[in-house]
């Protein structure tokens, strides 16, 4: 099964709760349920969730990923079109 349907079904790992916990990218595909290529795609394109960059490491901080979650949540098919409309 891959991990994408896993996180789905049983929910995320047991991972630190701590807000300023330090994610790895694996870490933070698995909490957002994208794939690490996607979070790769999204700081590409500057789009994605704020993380942090030393020399070559890439980590994501917990409070991160949670409000980006937030600022994308929506309630309506009609309010995610509008979201998108506006994004183009």
């Amino acid at each position: 099964m891959n991990d994408i349907k896993q996180h789905l079904i049983a929910g995320p790992p047991a991972i630190n709760s701590d807000p300023d916990a330090a994610y790895t990218e694996n870490q933070a595909a698995t909490f957002l349920a994208v794939t690490v290529s996607t979070l790769r795609t999204w700081r590409a394109r500057g789009i994605g969730p704020a993380y942090v960059k030393v020399s070559r490491t890439v980590r994501y901080r917990r409070r991160a990923l949670v409000e980006f979650q937030e600022a994308n949540t929506v309630t309506s098919i009609a309010e995610a079109n509008a979201r998108e409309e506006a994004g183009r």
